[in-house]
């Protein structure tokens, strides 16, 4: 990798710096700040809230999430949409498709509160972008207006695991193999993620799964915990002769889940959630994060939520909006085929708006995803 490389290594990192999502670290000190970047447009809308959420974007924020999502879904994913970040000129896009098996075919004694299930997936997460202007983002001297290409990918083998019985634990690891592309010049290196998340549905403590299906009204609450670490080999790689971190950092945060319930549906739906990210090379680069999610129906569900980070620093709004056009929905109307009873096919819409640097923009998220159920 020659030094012009090493100039636009720096000047990639100087884009990313004022990015919040996964807080950043000092230019110079990383590498590969693309990894700390919040593609789920249902995070983004709380805050960049994503440790605590259970949904197809689990996998590449929080693999023992995933672990919870298999135990409902056998199959899920999203497609690979690309949305602008930052500027014009830089994209992000994410992929993941999951596979996972419970206890159900089991026909377990007392399955209803007792399951388990074991899941595995693949992810791709890619930042990329075309010519991008470099004296827009760094000092350097270029007459002829040196422009760069980028595309830095992700590729994600995940494995998760989930148990219930009363309280639902799961529980992950993630392979992680990262490519980056810097005009003609190209890095790739292994690391790996963990994570760990845990809710206790306190309604399964005086309703057994079997009940809640009845046409009566009911209540869910439910406190949720997780935790992942990202980047986790602790290994350094050069360039040239300069020694760079991998982006080492984790994100811990708290959930709490209230609905009001009718047929094993959730009527009126409100969760809130409070998270707080860190970096482990630079302990004083830490990201507060919180977020409401309120739903309708299992269909509707509107998001609100604030980012900031001291250190950096920056600070984000955040909106976003759901909708569940699967299974909720037919179930609703009392109708529909049996395979779409099963189906969850989710539309997801977010924007953020930086409230401390000027020269980024509202970026906006985009999000198509689906889940099927076996049984």
């Amino acid at each position: 990798m020659n030094s012009i490389a090493i100039i636009l290594l720096t000047v990639i990192s100087c884009i990313l710096i004022n990015i919040p999502v996964f807080g950043q670290s000092k230019v110079g000190t990383e590498s590969s700040t693309f990894l700390r970047l919040n593609a789920s447009p249902t995070g983004a809308g709380t805050g960049f809230c994503v440790v605590t959420n259970v949904d197809n974007y689990s996998p590449i924020y929080n693999p023992g999430a995933a672990g919870i999502f298999i135990l409902d879904r056998n199959v899920y994913g999203n497609l690979p949409l690309k949305f602008g970040y930052f500027t014009d000129d830089v994209y992000l896009m994410p992929f993941s498709f999951g596979l996972g098996v419970t206890s159900d075919f089991l026909n377990l004694e007392n399955s209803d509160r007792l399951k388990f299930g074991l899941g595995v997936s693949y992810s791709v997460f890619k930042l990329g972008a075309d010519n991008i202007q470099v004296s827009n983002y760094y000092y350097y001297e270029d007459p002829n207006g040196y422009t760069v290409d980028l595309a830095d990918h992700a590729y994600i083998y995940s494995v998760s695991a989930g148990f219930q019985y009363f309280v639902r634990i799961g529980a992950g690891f993630s392979l992680k193999h990262i490519n980056e592309e810097l005009t003609n010049s190209e890095l790739n290196f292994n690391t790996y993620d963990y994570g760990i998340y845990a809710e206790l549905p306190l309604s399964s403590f005086w309703q057994p799964e079997s009940d809640r299906y009845s046409s009566g009204f009911g209540f869910d609450i439910t406190p949720s915990i997780g935790y992942a670490e990202y980047n986790a080999s602790g290994k350094k790689f050069q360039v040239e002769s300069n020694s760079y971190d991998q982006p080492n950092f984790d994100n811990f945060g708290y959930a709490m889940y209230g609905a009001l319930t009718h047929g094993g549906r959730a009527v009126v739906s409100a969760r809130a959630m409070w998270e707080k990210e860190k970096s482990l090379i630079n302990r004083a680069d830490k990201n507060d994060k919180n977020g409401v999610e309120i739903g309708a129906m299992e269909i509707l569900y509107v998001r609100f939520g604030k980012s900031e980070n001291d250190y950096i620093p920056n600070k984000y709004n955040t909106f976003g909006i759901g909708l569940n056009l699967g299974a909720p929905l037919f179930d609703l109307l009392d109708s529909g085929p049996e395979f779409l009873l099963r189906t969850d096919i989710r539309f997801d819409y977010a924007r953020a708006s930086e409230k401390e640097n000027n020269f980024l923009e509202d970026r906006d998220l985009y999000g198509v995803s689906f889940a099927y159920s076996l049984r």
